[in-house]
């Protein structure tokens, strides 16, 4: 079993700099979508689920995963660390 733990939408960013390659985060927006986020260590890989429409990005740094995030998310949401 695993824990997880809440991420603050402020510390969002922070927390992405800081994803281990044993991490991954879980992020549910106000639509129901739902994102996972890990790292490996030469990217990060976003699996953004909405309804049944399931789609992978990458990206290199934490700020383009952030980017991409804000992008396709809705307001509020919430996040976390597993």
């Amino acid at each position: 079993m695993f824990e997880e733990k809440e991420i603050l939408p402020s510390n969002l960013l922070d927390a992405l700099a800081n994803l281990d390659f044993d991490e991954g985060m879980r992020i549910r927006d106000s639509s129901g979508c739902i994102t996972f986020v890990t790292r490996s260590a030469s990217e990060f890989c976003l699996n953004i689920c909405k309804n049944s429409d399931e789609k992978w990005f990458y990206a290199n740094t934490p700020e383009e995963v952030y980017g991409m995030l804000k992008k396709h998310l809705r307001e509020p949401f919430k996040a976390w660390l597993y």
